[in-house]
C-alpha cells in the first residue's frame, strides 16, 4: 500500500475536485465493493433535507454520546479543517488515520476504470465508511451531501431516516419545483425503515407517497410540537412535546430556527427508543445542553458584536432574519454578505435587507463564488449606493465592517458556509 504524509493525502484528495459533481451511485458502489463494503458493518442514521441537517445531526450525536454510545458523525462542508467531516465522539479523525485511509483509497482509485473514477465527495464518503468501520462505532450519523436519491451516502440501509424540510436550493441539479426537489430528497427513504420529517405542504405529499411505496412509517413533526419558553443571546429554553414524553430543554444554540431542529431531533430519538435503543431522559436533557454547532448563529467577537451564520439559501435567510429580529431589533446591523453564484441571490437579499442599514459584499473562497460586482447589481434593488460597499476578499470585508461598526452595533456575516469558513480562518490568524 502507498505511504502518504497527511499533506500528501490532502493534496491527492483535493486533486479529485477537478471531476466536479456527478450525480449517480455507480462509482461509489464500485469503490465500496473493492473495499469490502465497510458501510455494512455498523448501524447508521441518515439525515437529509434542505436546511437544519447539521444541527439535527449534532443534537442526535450529543444525546447518543451522553448515553455512552460511540458515535460517528459525517457532515459537510468543513469550516476550517477537512478533518471536521470525520468525527467520532467529538474528535476529528487524526492526521495519521486520515493519511492511512487515503493511501488505501488511492491504491484502489488509481486502478479503477476511468469511467468509474470517484469524485471528491465520493472519496470522502468512502473514507468515512472505512474510518467508522475501523473504529467500530455503535452508530453513525450520516448527513446527505446533496439531494438524496443519487447522493454518495445513499448506499446505506439505515435504522432511521430523517428529512428535515424541503425548500428551494441546488435547483440546477435537483429540479426547479418543490415537488421535484422533494422527490430527490425522498430518495433516502428505504423499505421498512422509519422516517421522521418536518416537511410541509407539497413536499410532504411527495414524501408521504414514497413512505407508502416503501411500506414504512412516518412521524411528522409539526410546529405545534415545540414552543420557545425563553430566548436570550446566550440560550433558549424550548418545550418539546414528543410521542412518549414532554421535555423542557435548554440549548445554547440561539437561532430561533433551532426550535424546529430540536423538535425533529427529539422525535427522532424517541423513534430510536421505540426501535429498542436505550436512551435515558437525562441523556436527552444533557445532550441537548452540551450540543455546539459552529457557524450557526454564533457570536465570535464583542464590541462590536460579530455574528456568523451559514444561511445559504432563501429559506435559511428568512429564518436568520427572524432570529436577528427577535434578539437585536433595536440595534444597527451591518451585513457582510458573500454567496455562491448558483443561489437565488435576489431572494436571499430580499429576505434580509430590511434588517440592515448597510451591506458589505465580498467573495467566499470557492470557485463557485458569485462575483461581488454582480451581487452589487442585485443588492442595489434594496440598498442605496451609499449603503453598499463592494470588496473582493474576506479580510477586506471584515476590516470595512469593523471600521463602520460602533461597539453597540451588530456585524452580521452570512450567505455561505464557505464565507463563514474564511471568517473563522481570519480570526484564527489574528490570534497571538
Amino acid at each position: 500500500m502507498s505511504k502518504l504524509t497527511y499533506n500528501q493525502a490532502v493534496d491527492w484528495l483535493d486533486s479529485s475536485q477537478q471531476l466536479g459533481m456527478k450525480p449517480g451511485l455507480e462509482r461509489i458502489i464500485a469503490l465500496l465493493d473493492h473495499l469490502g463494503n465497510p458501510e455494512k458493518n455498523f448501524q447508521s442514521i441518515h439525515v437529509g433535507g434542505t436546511n437544519g441537517k447539521g444541527s439535527v445531526c449534532r443534537y442526535l450525536s450529543s444525546i447518543l454520546m451522553k448515553e455512552g454510545y460511540k458515535i460517528g458523525l459525517f457532515t459537510s462542508p468543513h469550516l476550517i479543517s477537512l478533518r471536521e467531516r470525520f468525527i467520532i465522539d467529538e474528535n476529528m479523525i487524526s492526521k495519521k488515520d486520515f493519511a492511512l485511509l487515503i493511501a488505501k483509497l488511492k491504491d484502489v482509485v488509481e486502478h479503477e476504470d476511468e469511467t468509474l473514477r470517484p469524485t471528491y465527495f465520493e472519496i470522502c464518503t468512502a473514507l468515512m465508511f472505512l474510518y467508522f468501520d475501523m473504529k467500530k462505532v455503535d452508530y453513525a450519523i450520516i448527513e446527505v451531501g446533496l439531494g438524496g436519491r443519487y447522493d454518495a451516502t445513499n448506499v446505506i440501509v439505515p435504522i432511521l431516516s430523517i428529512i428535515t424540510n424541503v425548500s428551494f436550493d441546488h435547483t440546477d441539479i435537483l429540479g426547479e419545483t418543490i415537488e421535484k426537489i422533494a422527490y430527490e430528497k425522498a430518495g433516502i427513504i428505504k423499505d421498512c425503515v422509519p422516517l421522521v420529517t418536518a416537511a410541509e405542504k407539497k413536499a410532504l405529499t411527495i414524501i408521504e407517497q414514497e413512505v407508502i411505496r416503501h411500506h414504512t412509517t412516518m412521524v411528522h413533526v409539526t410546529d405545534s410540537k415545540s414552543t420557545t419558553i425563553k430566548h436570550t443571546p446566550e440560550y433558549q429554553y424550548i418545550r418539546v412535546k414528543g410521542m412518549l414524553d414532554e421535555y423542557r430543554l435548554k440549548t445554547h444554540e440561539i437561532g430561533t430556527y433551532q426550535r424546529k431542529n430540536l423538535a425533529l431531533a427529539i422525535l427522532a430519538i424517541e423513534q430510536l427508543q421505540m426501535s429498542g435503543v436505550f436512551i435515558s431522559p437525562e441523556s436527552i436533557t444533557q445532550g441537548v445542553k452540551l450540543m455546539y454547532h459552529q457557524g450557526r448563529m454564533k457570536i465570535i467577537h464583542t464590541n462590536p458584536t460579530i455574528i456568523i451564520d451559514g444561511a445559504h439559501n432563501s429559506n435559511g435567510m428568512r429564518e436568520l432574519s427572524i432570529s436577528i429580529r427577535s434578539l437585536y431589533q433595536d440595534k444597527k446591523i451591518i451585513l457582510v454578505f458573500g454567496v455562491l453564484k448558483d443561489k437565488n441571490i435576489l431572494q436571499m437579499i430580499k429576505e434580509i435587507h430590511s434588517l440592515c442599514q448597510m451591506v458589505i459584499i465580498t467573495r467566499p473562497d470557492n470557485p463557485r463564488a458569485a462575483d461581488p460586482e454582480m451581487v452589487n447589481k442585485i443588492a442595489s434593488s434594496y440598498f442605496s449606493d451609499n449603503q453598499i460597499i463592494v470588496t473582493h476578499s474576506i479580510p477586506d470585508a471584515i476590516d470595512h465592517g469593523l471600521k463602520y461598526a460602533s461597539n453597540d452595533d451588530i456585524l452580521l456575516i452570512t450567505g455561505s458556509l464557505y464565507l463563514i469558513s474564511g471568517v473563522l480562518q481570519y480570526f484564527e490568524n489574528k490570534k497571538p
